[in-house]
């Protein structure tokens, strides 16, 4: 598996699902696209470098962002 099997679209998913659950995104990532830690890591940071997910102290608590950066 690859980064770019991974879309942007399904970190948000993750992100979202994980706070409704409250679990870890990457956690939920990872389970839900059966992909390798290094692998769903190196897709949040993507998604976060598009302005689609946000984070504080450590990505794999990341959430969804509310707007979209152009």
């Amino acid at each position: 598996m690859k980064r770019s099997d991974i879309t942007d679209d399904a970190v948000v998913d993750a992100c979202a699902r994980a706070h409704a659950e409250d679990a870890r995104s990457l956690d939920v990532l990872m389970a839900s696209t059966r992909a390798p830690r290094k692998v769903a890591l190196a897709a949040m940071y993507r998604a976060c470098g598009n302005g689609r997910i946000d984070w504080g102290v450590t990505i794999e608590l990341a959430w969804p962002c509310t707007t979209r950066a152009t």
